[in-house]
């Protein structure tokens, strides 16, 4: 069983929130505990939304995944659907990118874990975008 005080979730960030930071995204800084982990819900409602993000991990590496639930479901972390799988990554040099393009609308959580560290907490910084598809033209609209 896990220590409850060692995972820890953000609040919901909804694509409104993430809009109103314009090109430069959503920033945000993190600590994730030794053992622990730390998960930020983001809420995207529209399909076709492409969810791009960025972040950087000090000192050494950090294990990163995201996982996806329907709006309407209260499903815990552990039983949601993977997006992508678990991968250790070394974030501390070069920051780590990526983006993924939705399908269905909800709730896609990024997951920062650092259960491989029995001492060390680690600190994530990260950047959130969304490029949003037009209605109009099919093009997608950047925000």
């Amino acid at each position: 069983t896990h220590d409850p005080a060692l995972f820890h979730m953000s609040g919901p960030r909804t694509m409104d929130e993430i809009a109103q930071c314009g090109p430069a995204g959503l920033r945000g800084e993190v600590w994730v505990n030794a053992g622990g982990r730390y998960s930020i819900p983001v809420l995207l409602a529209v399909p076709e939304t492409a969810l791009f993000w960025e972040f950087r991990c000090e000192p050494k590496s950090i294990s990163f995944e995201m996982r996806y639930k329907p709006l309407n479901s209260d499903a815990e972390l552990e039983v949601m659907d993977v997006i992508l799988s678990a991968v250790r990554v070394q974030a501390d040099v070069q920051p780590v990118q990526g983006h993924l393009v939705v399908k269905n609308v909800g709730v896609y959580v990024l997951v920062f874990d650092n259960q491989h560290s029995k001492f060390m907490a680690k600190k994530v910084s990260y950047k959130l975008h969304l490029d949003k598809p037009c209605a109009s033209d099919g093009e997608a609209s950047s925000v």
